[in-house]
């Protein structure tokens, strides 16, 4: 689909990640808000206490706003927060300080299905806020890896999947700037076989310890007892 020199400009964005013709939406305060309902958002201000939370996101709010621009806050607090109970009533939520890249991934990629961004006041804020929070191609999102999955950068950002030619392309097109610059060629660890990369990055801590204990327990791995009843029991 693309020819020639790479120009970001006039980069045809692929379809890899375009959602499925009969998608549904699962964030139940966009539901609401979709068909005109009223919804609330308890505000947690100052409590980092997971237990705190986890009651407030019981209570009957539809989402909670986690203080993030007034309060003390830090992120590995509240993704600590949101991820002790996963299944609550309220949906995670957040008012970052400012329209900033850090601030919007940081709630995002913890798991913030309501994004607050505060003291917009021209139509370049707002498109950056929007920028932020949104992939390509309506938005700059990168990929975070966090409670949030998501997939990989090259393929978030140019629209392909890798061993698709577009894909395969702009792989290309890094490889030989970088063997002209004489530096380096750095990817992700499932490249170690491509010709002349030399440097690789492998995955987070929690893929390595899944992967360690796969390989490990061999059969044994998941095969919990399942209870009728209690809170093991399946959903």
């Amino acid at each position: 689909m693309n020819q020639g020199p790479f120009d970001k400009a006039k980069w045809k964005y692929g379809t890899a990640w375009n959602a499925p013709d009969d998608s549904k939406i699962w964030n139940p305060v966009k539901l609401k808000m979709r068909v005109g309902q009223k919804v609330t958002g308890g505000t947690l201000f100052a409590s980092s206490d997971a237990s705190t939370y986890c009651a407030l996101a019981n209570a009957g709010y539809d989402f909670i706003w986690t203080e993030m621009q007034h309060d003390a806050h830090n992120w590995k607090e509240v993704a600590n927060m949101w991820r002790a109970c996963p299944h609550a009533k309220a949906v995670p939520g957040a008012r970052v300080a400012h329209t900033d890249e850090r601030e919007e991934q940081h709630a995002l990629d913890a798991g913030a299905l309501v994004l607050v961004v505060p003291t917009v006041d021209t139509v370049e804020e707002a498109t950056a806020a929007r920028d932020w929070a949104y992939f390509p191609p309506l938005g700059k999102r990168s990929n975070g890896g966090g409670q949030a999955r998501t997939s990989g950068d090259l393929g978030n950002f140019s629209g392909f999947r890798q061993g698709q030619p577009d894909y395969e392309r702009a792989i290309n097109i890094v490889h030989d700037a970088a063997l002209k610059a004489g530096v380096r060629l750095c990817g992700p660890l499932a490249w170690r076989d491509r010709p002349d990369f030399t440097c690789f990055q492998a995955g987070t801590e929690m893929v390595a310890i899944t992967r360690g204990v796969a390989a490990e327990l061999g059969s044994l791995k998941d095969t919990q007892g399942r209870p009728e009843v209690g809170p093991y029991a399946p959903r």
